[in-house]
C-alpha cells in the first residue's frame, strides 16, 4: 500500500487530464462499436481465427502479418464462443 501511495499516486495527480482524455476516447470507441457491420479486414481475421492455431500458423506462410494477432483474437474471443461484432472488435480497441 505504500508503494502504491508514494509512487503511483503522484503520477495519476500529474497526469490525470491525460488520463481523463484517454478513458473518454475508449469510451467514446466502445459506444455503439457494433452498431456496424464487420468489415473485409475485420471478417478474413475472424475467418482466419475461427479456424484455430495450425490454420493461423499455416496462413502466416502466405500473409506478411504475424500470426499472434489472430492468436490473441482467438484467445479473448472465448474459443470461437463470440458471435456478436461486439465480441471480436473489443480486442482490437485496446
Amino acid at each position: 500500500m505504500l508503494l502504491i501511495k508514494n509512487r503511483i499516486y503522484p503520477i495519476i495527480r500529474a497526469e490525470w487530464p491525460g488520463l481523463l482524455v484517454i478513458l473518454i476516447g475508449i469510451g467514446l470507441r466502445l459506444y455503439h462499436i457494433s452498431s456496424q457491420p464487420l468489415w473485409l479486414d475485420e471478417i478474413y481475421s475472424v475467418q482466419i481465427s475461427r479456424q484455430g492455431l495450425f490454420a493461423i500458423l499455416q496462413n502466416s506462410l502466405r500473409d506478411p502479418h504475424p500470426p499472434f494477432y489472430y492468436i490473441l483474437q482467438m484467445l479473448t474471443s472465448g474459443l470461437w464462443n463470440v458471435q456478436t461484432e461486439w465480441g471480436w472488435r473489443w480486442f482490437s480497441v485496446l
